[in-house]
C-alpha cells in the first residue's frame, strides 16, 4: 500500500511506547487498512493517450496525492494514490512551502506516467501560489528549484482548485491528523 506509513500510525505508536493500548483510533487504523488494501487491487491501467488528473494535498501532518484518469465513461478511475507523514521540520513550514514539498514528493511518486504520457498531466492543488510556479522567474524565489524541476515535464500543467474540490487528497492527508488530534484532546 502507497500510504501505508500514515495509515498504520496509530498502530506504529503500540510498537514504540512497547504499551498495548487498542481504543477506537487503532481500530480505525486497521479497519482503515484493510479497506485500502481492497481498493488498492481495484487501481485501473494508465492510458497515455488520455489526459491525467493529479491532486495535491497536505495538512499540518501529511501529504497526499491520487492520479486519476477519466475511462471510457468519463469516469475518474484512480490509477495511483499515496500519502505520507512529514517530517517535523516539515510539520514547521507554512501551508505553502508544505503544498510545494508534497508537490514535488508526488511528482516523484509519478514519474514513470509522466515521462511516458503522450497527453496532458494537470496538477490539481488548492495553494494558489503554486498555480503560478511555472512562471517562476526569480532563482532567489522559494519555489524556483521547484519550477526548474517541473520545466522537465512539458505535459504538466498545475492549477489552483478550491480545497472542498479536492476530496481524495484531502482525505489521504487530514484523516490521520483530524484522529490524532482528537486523541490528543482526549489526553489533555
Amino acid at each position: 500500500l502507497p500510504h501505508l506509513r500514515k495509515l498504520a500510525y496509530p498502530l506504529s505508536r503500540i510498537v514504540a511506547t512497547a504499551q498495548f493500548k487498542w481504543g477506537k483510533l487503532q481500530a480505525e487504523a486497521w479497519t482503515h487498512l484493510k479497506f485500502l488494501a481492497i481498493l488498492g487491487l481495484r487501481n485501473y491501467a494508465f492510458n497515455t493517450e488520455r489526459p491525467a488528473y493529479l491532486s495535491v494535498d497536505s495538512s499540518r501532518l501529511c501529504a497526499g496525492f491520487v492520479l486519476t484518469q477519466a475511462d471510457d465513461d468519463d469516469i475518474l478511475q484512480p490509477i495511483t494514490m499515496g500519502s505520507t507523514l512529514l517530517t517535523p521540520s516539515e510539520t514547521r513550514q507554512v501551508a505553502p512551502c508544505r503544498e510545494a514539498n508534497c508537490l514535488a514528493w508526488a511528482i516523484g511518486k509519478i514519474e514513470p506516467y509522466l515521462l511516458n504520457t503522450n497527453s496532458t498531466i494537470v496538477v490539481f492543488t488548492d495553494s494558489q501560489p503554486l498555480s503560478y510556479i511555472s512562471n517562476c522567474k526569480k532563482w532567489y524565489s522559494r519555489y524556483f528549484e521547484l519550477s526548474v524541476c517541473l520545466s522537465m515535464y512539458r505535459s504538466l500543467e498545475v492549477c489552483y482548485c478550491p480545497g472542498k474540490f479536492l476530496v481524495f487528497a484531502d482525505l489521504l492527508s487530514r484523516n490521520i491528523q483530524n484522529a490524532v488530534m482528537r486523541q490528543d484532546d482526549a489526553m489533555s
